[in-house]
């Protein structure tokens, strides 16, 4: 029975992440920039894609990801970027779910329901380079977790765990892919400080082998074709006003939103936990707790780190709290046959769920596209058709979409949302706004087409189409295209 438990909560986060289709914000541009090296033979250096803030410097931190998103999209498509994609969510929560037991002492019913109460107090599961960033947080936390355990047992000596000389090739590849790898500095750093607390307080002998690959890590981020200048692009994008005050993922989370909604639930059912087993954190765990806690209560990005450290003490809180019930017994291994049953079931619905066959599922629900509703496929081929060049306006995530389906129309404003400057965002909300100056803004950036989202930029699509000077070419369920009349 805990095996099942284990197959169960696995197969569930298998299940759910292959169902996610892809949207049009991170994805298609990351994807078009990994063409062009392959293409190229280089990382660029500077924007390639619009015609607002072309040849202007830009650092592709996350280039060995869009590479592999270049490769796989030209292997298989999106269906196995979907498949790749769940497989990368899976395996980081199987991590977990193995620090979990160590955490639960071998007990794999809390670690898999930890794991699971984890992977759904903060699906931040978008087909994005932070995939990547999810999995190597996780092994970065298994080897700390196997790093502390053995450190506990008194079987670690000076220089005596291989496994910790893993970290420092890992960050190196981690820098390469996804910006992400702050986080893991900051989970290794919070190990840090607690194993130089212990010292401290002379529980234990200075760690030297940890102050050595902690440093060898820190290093290892400037292993990249930025070098120093990472430091400038993490310090950048941190301060960049329209991150702060315009990136909704860079805001404090909210009840009023279903993601704030799910996290907050987490830290309750944590929180209660933690108090109602009477479980004191250790060193490492509480400096952690604040770290990401504090983490997690700025951004609604950050949400997911929180919930990953935070799975291990939940996992032996709730194997404190059963330990209390009765005794485990032999009825355990439940009945045979409907073990087996089950886990026939599982497997069905595991490769029903595969992307190959969602589009033929009988439920509408589950049959869902490559793509969700509010990417422009249809909306952009069209445009793609028309004669260019052409400057158009349109909704931001639309840019990034544009920039690998039709690279031929360079776009006004996309998602690398630190390139723009913030007077262009201005003008950008002013213009979905349809503020009284809309067409003299229009005017200012030469804009001769419109691609809208009926949504997003409603008031924008009346005032135009009120407006003697433009005209619909094209509409659909989700997207409009209006030309400015005398456009040949």
């Amino acid at each position: 029975m805990p095996m099942l438990w284990a197959a169960a909560a696995l197969a569930g986060i298998f299940l759910a992440a292959n169902l996610i289709p892809v949207t049009p914000n991170d994805f298609w541009w990351h994807v078009r920039v990994g063409q062009w090296i392959v293409e190229h033979g280089r990382i660029p250096t500077a924007d390639l894609f619009s015609f607002t803030r072309l040849g202007q410097p830009w650092t592709y931190q996350s280039w060995l990801a869009e590479i592999a998103y270049s490769l796989v999209m030209r292997a298989g498509g999106l269906p196995l970027v979907l498949l790749l994609q769940s497989v990368a969510l899976t395996g980081a929560y199987a991590l977990l779910l193995l620090t979990c037991r160590r955490a639960a002492l071998g007990d794999l019913r809390s670690a898999a329901l930890a794991t699971l109460l984890a992977a759904f107090g903060s699906p931040n599961w978008n087909v994005r380079p932070q995939t990547a960033s999810i999995l190597l947080f996780a092994v970065t936390l298994y080897l700390i977790e196997r790093n502390a355990a053995r450190q506990s047992s008194g079987r670690a000596r000076l220089w005596q765990d291989p496994a910790l000389w893993f970290l420092p090739p890992l960050f190196v590849l981690w820098a390469n892919t996804h910006g992400g790898f702050v986080f893991g500095l900051a989970l290794l750093g919070s190990y840090v400080l607690a194993r130089g607390y212990g010292w401290i307080r002379r529980r234990e002998p200075f760690p030297i082998q940890l102050a050595v690959v902690a440093l060898l890590c820190a290093l290892a981020t400037l292993v990249t074709p930025t070098g120093l200048g990472m430091i400038d692009y993490v310090l950048g994008f941190m301060r960049h006003p329209a991150t702060v005050n315009l990136n909704v993922e860079f805001m404090p989370p909210t009840v009023r939103s279903l993601d704030g909604q799910l996290f907050f639930g987490f830290v309750i059912i944590w929180f209660a936990l933690l108090v109602g087993s009477r479980y004191r954190p250790t060193p490492r765990e509480a400096i952690r707790f604040v770290v990401f806690g504090v983490l997690a209560l700025m951004a609604r990005r950050n949400m997911i780190w929180f919930c990953l450290v935070a799975a291990p003490p939940l996992a032996a809180c709730l194997h404190t709290w059963v330990s209390r019930m009765k005794s485990r017994s032999a009825s355990d291994r439940g009945r045979p046959w409907v073990n087996r049953a089950f886990v026939f079931l599982i497997g069905v619905l595991v490769v029903l769920s595969l992307p190959w066959f969602r589009p033929y599922l009988p439920i509408h629900t589950l049959a869902l596209n490559y793509v969700t509703g509010q990417t422009p496929v249809e909306a952009a081929a069209y445009l793609c058709s028309q004669p260019q060049p052409r400057r158009t306006f349109h909704e931001q995530g639309y840019g990034s979409y544009l920039i690998w389906a039709c690279p031929e129309v360079p776009v006004f404003i996309d998602t690398r949302i630190e390139l723009y400057p913030p007077e262009q965002w201005d003008d950008y909300l002013n213009l979905s706004a349809a503020r009284h100056d809309w067409e003299a803004i229009l005017e200012r950036y030469r804009i001769d087409t419109l691609l809208l989202d009926r949504q997003a930029q409603k008031p924008l699509i009346d005032a135009a189409m009120g407006s003697p000077r433009w005209r619909v070419t094209y509409e659909d369920e989700q997207s409009v295209i209006l030309e400015r009349i005398g456009l040949s």
